[in-house]
């Protein structure tokens, strides 16, 4: 730099002198004398104030070293004294640096402007270097260099770049899906894991808008518009994935804004799928909890009831069937009688039906070919929905036998052909089906409530009304009904549940509105060969005793009355007792022949059970009819007779009764 203020003062002295020569034009010379002036405060200031390292080089080298400051940083730059007239670099002895920057001037001669990043000796620091050409008429003499220190702007260019592939890899990395929305609600970024989580890639996905495919239910969450705006925090919603199932996520949506204006929207997913569906399982499992409980509350409170109750409906029958036999079928009276027959029996049928929802009535399991069984009552049941209505009989080739109480496979058809028939506008048609069925571990995982193994299925059908989902839910409820009021109890479907259940199978039901119903009932296969070919069901008549004694053990007067009554009638002796004390005191000091003991199985003192074990000791060959309005498990094993036992359900009907009588004394 003082090389060129000393030229710059040189000039202006030589114009000075001219000046003073009276032959040049004087206002010319000021004029130039001037601008070197300025030129030079100018140059001086720029020097002065830059931080940049500034050379200018020619084809030989540095042409003019400039200030003594710049000098000490260039030896600090290069590691090398600047000085004129050579070239710093091929003083560093690298040969790599020499070769490089011959290259680089080589360019600056050839007229080329560029600029050049590159290190210090040391690594420690970034410079970058602008060569721009000197030109002279035309023809390079020259060229700058204009160093400048970057070190500062590197090291941050650096950061951004480490932070920026910090985020990058987060955000490929993250177990969480991540989705940018736009302003406009289109797609601007999904990370990795939103692919791996919906399935969806980038490509399905980018740029586009409302509805996303995904989408299952957005509407119940307001527009996504909004949710930018305000973000949305822990809302757990249900999406739909590319191979179309369906899944739980948990989204929270951050609206990103810059002066006030919303720029993106970042939306974050985490799968929480097996944590609802596990919910949903505990839901389900306590609504099923919730449902035994009051079933078994009912069955507890309709088998509590159920002793007493038949006891009262045993009377009624039992005295209009003997007001029955002294009244003329002409006579008003008998058909007053009849009613109050009537009504008791279908008292009657609901406390048995509720019995059998609670799992609480007696039964005698039997080895069944359910195909034989069903056949045999087809007649009946083609009476019973009309003659409006088809039936269909489809039997499975060799459906398996089951082992079940006859009587129960009739209370099924019944009610699902009665329901079926109520069902069914006008005429229609009924399908009864069997076949066998096999469950493996992975269908009964999938599907609640079913068990694998071998069942043989029997399936009835109609093309009725249907049902919606909601009721579906409700129809194995006690006193639940679909039917018109007054034109159903509700305990028919109940009964069926109750006894299916009892017999360690499993109910199925598939309806939609307007197209029929059909109910799959899967019974476990039974092992054993010997079938119980089914019967013609037929009503016995009444026969008389020869004589035999019958001890009578019931704790109700009003029954043991009517019983002695009727014993009587049917030409048996009878000694009647009303607790078990009596029974065991009469029979001790008895000294002919007793033949049969009919007791109640509930009794005070001792139960019926414990009565007729005492007294069967005492008398040999003693047989014993045990009557039951509700056994409990006196007499049963989880619901089923004991082998060799003898029992009638109350309440019964006279003929029934003496039929039963004369049966158990003459097996």
């Amino acid at each position: 730099m003082q090389n060129i203020e000393k030229e710059l003062e040189k000039k202006i002295k030589e114009l000075e002198t001219r000046l003073e020569n009276e032959t040049e034009d004087k206002i010319r010379l000021l004029e130039e004398i001037e601008e070197l002036r300025r030129i030079r405060t100018y140059y001086n200031a720029l020097m002065q104030n830059t931080e940049d390292f500034i050379l200018i080089c020619d084809s030989n080298g540095v042409s003019q070293a400039f200030n003594e400051r710049y000098k000490q940083r260039g030896e600090k730059l290069l590691n090398i004294e600047i000085k004129s007239g050579i070239q710093p670099h091929k003083l560093s002895g690298n040969p790599e640096t020499i070769k490089y920057w011959d290259s680089l001037q080589a360019r600056a001669l050839n007229g080329e402007q560029f600029i050049a990043e590159y290190n210090d000796v040391n690594n420690s620091r970034y410079f970058e270097t602008l060569f721009s050409p000197i030109k002279q008429g035309g023809k390079v003499t020259g060229f700058t260099e204009i160093t400048r220190d970057i070190t500062a702007r590197k090291l941050i260019e650096k950061a951004l770049q480490e932070s920026e592939s910090f985020n990058s890899s987060l955000l490929k990395n993250s177990p969480t899906a991540i989705v940018v929305y736009n302003p406009d609600t289109s797609v601007r970024y999904v990370n990795p894991f939103f692919e791996t989580l919906t399935g969806f890639s980038s490509g399905d996905v980018l740029g586009i808008k409302i509805p996303y495919p995904w989408s299952v239910e957005d509407a119940k969450y307001g527009s996504i518009e909004k949710r930018q705006k305000e973000g949305v925090k822990r809302s757990e919603r249900k999406f739909r994935k590319k191979n179309g199932e369906i899944a739980w996520s948990e989204i929270n949506v951050t609206p990103i804004y810059k002066d006030g204006e919303l720029i993106y929207s970042l939306g974050t997913w985490i799968d929480i799928s097996e944590r609802k569906n596990a919910e949903q399982e505990k839901e389900k499992l306590q609504k099923q909890l919730q449902q035994a409980q009051k079933m078994e509350a009912i069955g507890n409170l309709a088998g509590g009831v159920a002793h007493d109750y038949n006891n009262i409906s045993s009377v009624i029958m039992g005295y209009a069937e003997l007001a029955l036999t002294t009244v003329k079928p002409d006579d008003p009276l008998h058909g007053y009688l009849n009613h109050i027959l009537d009504a008791s029996k279908r008292a009657t049928d609901i406390t048995k039906q509720l019995l059998a929802f609670a799992r609480k009535q007696p039964i005698a399991p039997k080895v069944l070919d359910l195909n034989d069984t069903i056949k045999s009552m087809l007649s009946m049941i083609k009476r019973l929905i009309g003659e409006d209505i088809d039936l269909a009989w489809m039997p499975g080739p060799d459906t398996w036998s089951v082992k079940m109480d006859p009587s129960q496979v009739d209370q099924i058809l019944v009610n699902l052909s009665v329901n079926a028939r109520d069902a069914i506008v006008n005429v229609g048609k009924v399908t009864i089906e069997t076949a066998n069925v096999i469950f493996d571990e992975e269908y009964c995982s999938d599907h609640l409530g079913f068990k694998p193994g071998e069942y043989a299925m029997l399936a009835v059908s109609d093309d009725g009304i249907g049902m919606t989902l909601e009721q579906q839910e409700k129809i194995f409820e006690p006193f639940y009904t679909t039917k018109d009021f007054g034109k159903g109890t509700g305990l028919g479907l109940s009964t069926i549940y109750g006894i299916v259940k009892q017999n360690n199978g499993f109910i199925n039901v598939y309806s939609e509105p307007g197209k029929g119903s059909t109910f799959r009932i899967y019974l476990p296969k039974e092992e054993t060969s010997q079938t119980v070919k089914p019967v013609d069901k037929k009503v016995m008549s009444s026969s008389f005793g020869q004589g035999q004694t019958i001890m009578v053990a019931e704790d109700d007067k009003a029954i043991l009355e009517l019983i002695e009554m009727v014993l009587k009638k049917l030409r048996y002796h009878v000694l009647g007792t009303s607790t078990p004390k009596e029974a065991l005191k009469l029979a001790g000091g008895y000294t002919s022949k007793i033949d049969l003991l009919i007791t109640d199985i509930v009794l005070p003192e001792m139960n019926g059970r414990e009565l007729a074990e005492v007294l069967c000791k005492q008398h040999a060959d003693l047989k014993v009819l045990f009557m039951s309005g509700y056994t409990a498990n006196v007499i049963l094993h989880r619901g089923v007779l004991d082998e060799g036992i003898n029992n009638i359900a109350k309440p019964f009907s006279l003929e029934a009764f003496a039929a039963k009588v004369k049966e158990v004394l003459e097996a």
